[in-house]
């Protein structure tokens, strides 16, 4: 910010509108979150999604209902965000020890995969 205080983000619940997951504090780089839970459809007795795994060519099969990144640009954390998304745990491990990367992965039941670095993004 202008003033030299990081942004304040909050990163929506799917689930509970009401109740954020968290609130990220940001001095520099972007954040950007992927998920299935808006742009989706159904197809005879299954939900499909907008978000494509490339070795698939499918909707992404994952037990991820939101994934938030956190990165040195926006560009570079939509991309994150996808790849966690698609990924779900193992996206997690490709973020470990990359500096300026941090992400959680909302699952489908509500549990929560968040990189080693993800919490000194949250105030």
């Amino acid at each position: 910010m202008a003033d030299g205080q990081p942004w304040a983000i909050s990163v929506d619940n799917p689930r509970d509108a009401d109740a954020p997951l968290g609130l990220l504090l940001l001095s520099g780089g972007g954040v950007a979150t992927s998920g299935r839970d808006y742009r989706r459809w159904k197809v005879g007795d299954s939900w499909r999604h907008h978000i494509i795994d490339p070795r698939s060519g499918l909707p992404a099969a994952t037990a991820a209902l939101t994934a938030t990144a956190v990165a040195p640009s926006a560009r570079e954390a939509e991309v994150a965000a996808k790849l966690l998304f698609i990924l779900g745990g193992e996206g997690i491990a490709w973020l470990q020890g990359r500096p300026g990367y941090a992400g959680m992965v909302l699952c489908e039941d509500g549990g929560q995969l968040p990189s080693a670095g993800w919490a000194g993004y949250l105030a």
